[in-house]
């Protein structure tokens, strides 16, 4: 009796102990998993105390493709021309887009203190363009350069200092800055239409693949070769409705089976390749925009003249003066 009482005994013990682990080892996991709930619930809301400091720095991090003790939040992309082309056609056209109002405002504004000289010297050109691609180009105003050192693009209309060389004017003059852009752009359109007759019969696409090529140089020209846009049938029509939209096409056919050959347009460019579809796709939302605001029953398309040189302009000052708007603060204030 006693042996089988000590035996009793001893597995009542042991089946004690092990209750006893058992409910230790759940305490510790709930524990564990107590600790884990916390986490993850901090994890949800990385500023409990819903500071706006917590969160601006929580933000920027977040930007940066960092947060979380550091983990990145999202894998990097890369910006493809495909992308470019979306942005650029979706530029500034939708009234949800922060720039909707103030590309209209500023657009407007500069009408109302050049717009004379917009119309005098816009020769084939939309005054109401000239008055955008100058809000753009030098939002502050006429006192202005682009932070770009090689090109040196300054005054009212952002002119290079090649240009502004060949103008022979002086772009602290906004009248002269206005002059020499629309002059050069006039030249631009009648230097492609003399290459490519054919343009002629559209004059929209006229008007965008000239400013493409203001804007991307040998590139454009390469694009419109290569992508066959100003074909022509047996009759002498163009191949192709659009060929403005015929490159847009192309590009992105080349994206997607011929992406080698991006890489070989880059070579002419100095920018990106999402850039590539951006400036490309913005000559539609340009147009889109000044037809919208300026001209609800539709644009008429003038054609390119050369107005001459005004006598009165101030002359190319020289490289070293070029922009130099401290040196010539009447010309600076000068207005219509």
């Amino acid at each position: 009796m006693r042996h089988d009482t000590f035996i009793d005994n001893f597995e009542g013990l042991f089946r004690f102990i092990v209750a006893i682990a058992a409910a230790l080892l759940l305490c510790g996991l709930l524990g564990v998993l107590a600790d884990s709930c916390t986490r993850d619930a901090h994890a949800e809301n990385p500023c409990p105390d819903n500071s706006d400091e917590c969160w601006q720095k929580y933000n920027a991090e977040a930007e940066r493709g960092m947060a979380e003790a550091g983990k990145p939040t999202v894998e990097p992309k890369k910006k493809t021309v495909i992308d470019g082309l979306k942005n650029g056609q979706k530029w500034c056209t939708s009234p949800k887009a922060r720039c909707y109002k103030a590309i209209r405002v500023r657009t407007q504004k500069r009408m109302d203190e050049y717009g004379p000289w917009f119309i005098k010297y816009s020769g084939g050109r939309l005054p109401e363009h000239i008055a955008m691609i100058s809000s753009t180009e030098s939002p502050v105003g006429p006192a202005q350069c682009s932070p770009d050192k090689v090109l040196e693009e300054c005054g009212l209309m952002g002119t290079k200092e090649s240009m502004a060389e060949k103008c022979d004017v002086n772009v602290a003059d906004p009248e002269a800055s206005i002059w020499c852009s629309s002059y050069m752009a006039n030249k631009r359109m009648l230097k492609l239409v003399e290459k490519y007759p054919q343009l002629k019969q559209s004059p929209r696409d006229w008007y965008m693949l000239s400013g493409l090529v203001g804007s991307m140089g040998t590139m454009a020209m390469i694009m419109i070769k290569d992508s066959h846009s100003l074909d022509v049938k047996a009759d002498g029509t163009l191949k192709h409705k659009s060929p403005h939209g015929r490159i847009m096409n192309w590009l992105k056919w080349i994206h997607k089976y011929q992406p080698e050959n991006i890489g070989k347009l880059l070579v002419y460019a100095r920018f990106k390749e999402h850039k590539i579809g951006f400036k490309l796709g913005r000559q539609v939302a340009v147009l889109k925009i000044i037809e919208g605001e300026y001209y609800p029953d539709g644009i008429t398309f003038k054609t390119p003249v050369l107005i001459p040189r005004p006598e009165h302009l101030p002359a190319f000052p020289g490289k070293k003066l070029h922009g130099r708007f401290d040196k010539f603060p009447d010309m600076v204030k000068h207005k219509p």
